[in-house]
């Protein structure tokens, strides 16, 4: 199991860690449009916890310098698993990747999703004396449907997909690369006028996504090299064409852009719903690799990268199990059985590898632990 910490920017960055980072350059590589940006990021110190207390709704957190969403999880609510529930009880924070001193942040007690609901008995309803109760109701009266009236059951463990990442051992879909912005800041965001060279021109009002490659990805197991991580960081809108450049906009940043980012066609899924779908073949592989930023463990909701694709018979929406064998305190593994652990959804399927979110986990995963698609 691995130990190191890592940089990057999903389930543990969404929980909002503030950082600078600082350029170093980049080299060229096979891609066709130079290197990659690489850089070192420095770690701001935790505070204090200071809370204020609402009688109804529960604690609420004021952002200091350092908090993140993961950190104050955990304190409030003794895991920071529950990041992504607080983060959607707190619709004022657009961005769970960062999150800035005086921001307000509220937990409720518990679990309870909601402030806790008032029963009022009807005895003690006060209609009062105007309360006129309707007799005959003519037909002009009515409300009335035009039309079918259709409704279906919401599937259970459909996933929302958002931010995300892929295992890219081709540079298939880095079609393009932000050279230069208007803006003299390092770090890009939303309205900034961006510099594109691709290898195809584009049209205008087309939206592409803004891509980062993070770092090179071996097989747990065989070593064999996979290619890039790459994270979906945002999007542009191309405004712009002239003989030399493709001039674009950024629409959406979910971290901030860079100069030397890549761009490229947005996932296939992308702001779709994807429910469960049965599995059309048996295959078995491995957690490559996680979205996770500080820690390589991760849990219910996070992503992970698998090595099995569209070339194994994988669709989206397949459901795989996990299975890892071993002591977790001992480190001991040799003549262990496989247990089941979790289950992974699939989000994204590429040629030889997917992306997957983890739908249930009865303890921590990792890379390295096995998969399995079986047919129902």
């Amino acid at each position: 199991m691995r130990t190191q910490w890592l940089f990057l920017g999903l389930f543990v960055a969404a929980a909002g860690t503030a950082w600078a980072q600082t350029d170093e350059g980049f080299e060229s590589d096979e891609s066709g449009f130079g290197g990659e940006v690489e850089g070192g990021r420095v770690g701001l110190e935790p505070p204090g916890a200071d809370r204020a207390e609402d009688p109804v709704l529960g604690e609420v957190h004021q952002v200091e310098r350092g908090d993140t969403l993961w950190d104050l999880s955990s304190r409030y609510l003794n895991t920071p698993w529950y990041w992504p529930k607080v983060w959607s009880y707190n619709p004022q924070l657009t961005n769970p990747h960062w999150i800035f001193p005086g921001n307000e942040v509220r937990f409720y007690p518990g679990d309870a999703n909601l402030p806790t609901a008032v029963d009022v008995s009807s005895d003690d309803l006060d209609i009062g004396d105007d309360l006129v109760i309707p007799g005959q109701v003519d037909d002009d009266e009515l409300v009335k449907a035009v039309g079918a009236i259709n409704a279906a059951e919401s599937v259970g463990r459909s996933v929302w997909t958002a931010y995300s990442g892929f295992l890219d051992p081709a540079s298939d879909r880095l079609t393009g690369r932000i050279d230069d912005a208007f803006s003299p800041r390092y770090q890009l965001d939303d309205f900034d006028r961006v510099y594109i060279e691709l290898r195809a021109p584009a049209e205008i009002g087309e939206k592409l996504a803004i891509y980062r490659r993070e770092r090179k990805v071996n097989h747990p197991i065989t070593g064999a090299s996979l290619g890039y991580m790459v994270s979906l960081i945002g999007q542009v809108e191309i405004t712009e064409n002239t003989p030399d450049v493709t001039v674009a906009t950024i629409t959406e940043s979910y971290r901030p852009a860079e100069r030397g980012d890549y761009v490229g066609p947005l996932p296939e899924y992308w702001g779709r719903r994807v429910q469960p779908t049965p599995n059309q073949v048996e295959a078995e592989g491995y957690i490559v690799e996680t979205l996770a930023d500080l820690i390589t463990l991760v849990g219910e909701y996070q992503m992970v990268l698998l090595d099995r694709g569209r070339a194994d018979g994988l669709e989206v929406g397949n459901v795989l199990t996990v299975y890892t064998r071993g002591d977790a305190y001992t480190g001991r593994t040799q003549n262990l059985p496989l247990e089941q652990v979790g289950r992974v959804m699939v989000l994204d399927v590429q040629e030889t590898g997917s992306t997957g979110v983890v739908l249930s986990s009865a303890r921590a995963l990792d890379v390295g632990d096995r998969i399995k698609a079986q047919i129902p």
